[in-house]
């Protein structure tokens, strides 16, 4: 589970499909009616979601630079933070691969973010993965 409002809707289901299995079909129809306006609201209004704003980022550079100097200067204009994930060897060891966790600044776009790191990285792979809330890794 990724957040803990989704615990509670698995044991109100459950609650509902003990109604159920008991024949209490008004209690079971009244709580499915509750339900359905509590995620109503909750979806309207946003309620109780957390801001995710931590995204993966992918670079490919030449292997012979060091990727710290390489991004430093976009990394401080660009991002809140970041830290390194995985560092890696790909083409037959022509190029290096950085894996970071980036927070980016709220005036930053991703597009600005990419366009300048391909600035340094002599326009080799750059990958921004926006929804990383959604994707297990």
């Amino acid at each position: 589970m990724k957040e803990s409002r989704d615990i509670g809707f698995v044991f109100m289901t459950l609650a509902v499909g003990m109604a159920v299995g008991t024949k209490l079909y008004l209690l079971a129809t009244f709580a499915t009616a509750m339900l359905l306006v509590f995620v109503i609201v909750l979806y309207k209004f946003n309620l109780f979601s957390k801001e995710v704003r931590e995204r993966i980022l992918r670079i490919q550079l030449p292997v012979d630079r060091d990727h710290e100097a390489a991004l430093a200067e976009v990394f401080r204009e660009h991002l809140e933070e970041q830290r390194i994930i995985s560092l890696a060897t790909a083409r037959a060891e022509i190029l290096q691969e950085v894996v970071y966790s980036v927070v980016l600044k709220r005036k930053t776009s991703p597009k600005e973010l990419i366009k300048a790191i391909l600035g340094c990285n002599d326009n080799q792979k750059v990958t921004l993965v926006l929804g990383q809330q959604e994707i297990d890794l």
